[in-house]
This record gives structure tokens, sequence and C-alpha cells, in this order.
């Protein structure tokens, strides 16, 4: 999971009660450890299915409320003790309407103990949207996708190069533009939060993996995506059912798929796309009448994410980065900025963690080291986490 992006899973376990109504923490500082020992966390967010504390379906009596609120401010405590500032506790999978509505005490108490909640779920943000913390709003962009492929017999190659065919049946602007997701959607961000996506693919799709989970999530307007799951761990060892798992099982590893190849991808070129509009943003304060601005706005308002060549756009968000980065001190039109960047010099080194370059100022003993003659000429760089000033 660390290797291809996935920084903080899931966990299908948390913080269980144990029969005198005491917090069992054993099975939960089990887990965070192996985590832990492969590098993630700490410092980032929990998402867990606590026993302690977990929505049900009905209304709470005000003892009740008291107990869970009591109960979530000493997981949180406890959580803030490890070095991870938030925990999330899931809801009902997949519910809504009167389901979905009867958790709304139990989300009130984990909210007013300082918790937060997450769940996969639909139409939600008049019922529990102010107490929904990390909406994982389902939508279908695959049944028809996958419909299509089989009606027409298109295995993973032919699905590449049919794009053409495939495109119309999932227009992402199509889902973007209904007045029920606008609702939630824009709704989430108003009380400065995110609202993922979850649409994991059936059949091995890699190219659609990678657009409805990359840049079709943010066409849409999400802020992250969550998989329906890692790997299928019931049945037959040999014989695996999937059911949407993304690897195969097996002792000391797993085996690789093209779903999940896809979904690395579809990552990847997030974040790209993160990247240049962080430098867009950056470049706006600095130079805010460049010409390469307000087209740069343009090329992205235009970015078709269903139809496009995306390693075309990647290529082109690598360019545009770069010509922003250079902006300020050269009389050039957005052309030729663009045109003196030769893409296939560019050597990209994928890295676990945030980082970027930046120029700094060394001494020159510094700067020299032991072995003077070693050294080459120009200026020194330093890497820095993403963030760091």
């Amino acid at each position: 999971m660390l290797a291809h992006g996935l920084t903080n899973p899931n966990i299908y376990d948390g913080v269980r009660m144990r029969p005198d109504g005491t917090l069992d923490f054993t099975r939960i500082e089990q887990i965070l450890a192996m985590r832990e020992e492969a590098g993630i966390g700490p410092g980032v967010p929990l998402y867990t299915m606590n026993s302690a504390a977990e929505p049900v379906d009905r209304p709470l009596t005000d003892g009740e409320k008291a107990h869970r609120i009591r109960m979530v401010r000493e997981i949180m405590a406890w959580g803030k003790r490890r070095g991870y500032p938030d925990v999330y506790w899931t809801g009902h999978d997949e519910a809504w309407g009167d389901q979905l509505a009867s958790q709304r005490d139990s989300f009130q108490a984990i909210h007013d103990g300082g918790g937060k909640v997450f769940v996969t779920c639909f139409d939600f943000f008049a019922l529990v949207g102010d107490v929904l913390h990390r909406p994982v709003m389902h939508i279908d962009v695959s049944s028809a996708l996958e419909h299509f492929a089989m009606q027409q017999r298109l295995g993973a190659d032919e699905s590449l190069r049919r794009n053409a065919e495939f495109a119309p049946i999932v227009s992402f602007e199509h889902h973007m533009n209904r007045a029920k997701y606008r609702r939630s959607i824009d709704g989430v961000p108003r009380l400065g939060r995110k609202i993922f996506t979850c649409t994991t693919m059936r059949l091995p799709l890699p190219q659609w993996q990678r657009r409805q989970e990359g840049l079709g999530l943010w066409r849409m307007g999400f802020d992250g995506v969550m998989t329906r799951m890692f790997a299928y761990t019931k049945g037959d060892r040999v014989k695996q059912a999937m059911h949407r798992g993304m690897i195969f099982r097996t002792d000391g590893g797993v085996l690789d798929t093209l779903y999940w190849e896809g979904f690395r991808e579809g990552v990847d070129d997030v974040r790209y796309l993160t990247t240049l509009l962080a430098t867009l943003n950056g470049a706006l304060g600095r130079c805010p009448d460049e010409p390469l601005i307000a087209e740069t706005h343009e090329w992205l308002k235009d970015l078709d994410v269903a139809r496009g060549d995306l390693d075309a756009s990647r290529r082109e968000m690598t360019r545009r980065i770069i010509a922003l980065q250079d902006l300020g001190h050269k009389d050039l039109t957005p052309e030729q900025i663009l045109a003196g960047i030769d893409v296939d010099r560019i050597e990209i080194a994928p890295l676990h963690e945030s980082w970027r370059f930046k120029l700094v100022q060394l001494d020159q003993a510094t700067l020299m080291g032991p072995n003077p003659s070693s050294r080459g000429r120009g200026p020194a760089r330093q890497m820095v986490r993403s963030g760091d000033r």
C-alpha cells in the first residue's frame, strides 16, 4: 500500500469495550504498531471501526449520549497521546434515508465528544451533513461502463484502444451537474470539511480505474477517493474470489492486479494536478498579470478527463509547473516559455512523502565539503518536506 501511495488505509477494527464497560486498546495498539513499522503514521487521522461508541440505528437516551461522549473523549485523549490528531468512527455502510437519519444521535455524541464520523453514503447532506465529518459519497460511474464492456466483450487492452466509445457513456460533468449531488459536494466544503467518493470497478478496466479515481473525481468536485477494499481476505487462498479486492494474497506478500495499477496511475495524475494548482496559486500572487496564468486556468477548465490522453495531460501539467515556477524574470510569451521546456529531459523520482527542492544559501566550507575537487559548480539545492519554509 505504502509503495503505491496509500499512506493511511482504513482500519477494520478499533477500540473495543470490555464487558465491564472499560475501554480495551489492545487490538488497535497492535495494528498501529504494524502500520508504524511499515512507515504509516503517526500524525495522520485514524479511520477506524470502533465498537466503543459505535453508531446505532435508533435515538439515544440522555444517559446513553452522556456515556458515549465520555468514551469518545477518552479515546480522543488516547489518540492525541499516541500522536494521532483525529479519530474517525464509521457509521453503517451505504445507509440512506431513514436508516441514515436514525444514526443522528450517535453521530452527534461522537461530534460532542471531539471525535469525527466517516461513512459511505448517498444523498446525506440534509439529514446528517452537519455531524458527518468525512462523507464518502457513492456515485456509480462504473455499472454503465462494465455493462458496455461485457456486452461488447472488451478487455483491458480494448478499453484503452476504444476509449472514444467508452467516454460518452460516463460523463463526469453529467454527475457534477445533478442537483442532489451538488447539494452535498458543495455543502461539505462550506463547513470546512472534505468529501470523498468510492467508485471501485469490478471489471479489469485499468484505464477507467485511472480516470474515475484520478482526475475524474477532481472534475466532479471530490477531495479524495476510498477503494472498496485492498484485499478480499475470505475464502480459498488458491482460487481467491476478488469481490472488489485489488490484489491477490500470497504467503508473505501480494500479487498485483490491473485494478491496482490503474488506481495508482490515478493517484499520480492527481499529484501532478495538485502540484500544478499550488504552483499556479503561488504564481498568481507574484505575477498576477502574466498571460501564462490566465492561459493555464483556461487549459484546466477545458481539460477533458474522460476523452483526453491522460499521459499527454500529465506531461503538459509538468511543462506548466516548470514554466510557472520560472515566471518573474523573463520577458517571454506563454508559448515561448512552454516551448523552451524539453519534457524528454525531465526525470521523475517518486518519493513516499511530499518533497520539493528549494535554493538555499550555504557557507563555503559546507558547500565545498572535505574534498573540494570533487564538487561541481552551480546552485546548492536542499530537499525539504512540502510545506517547510
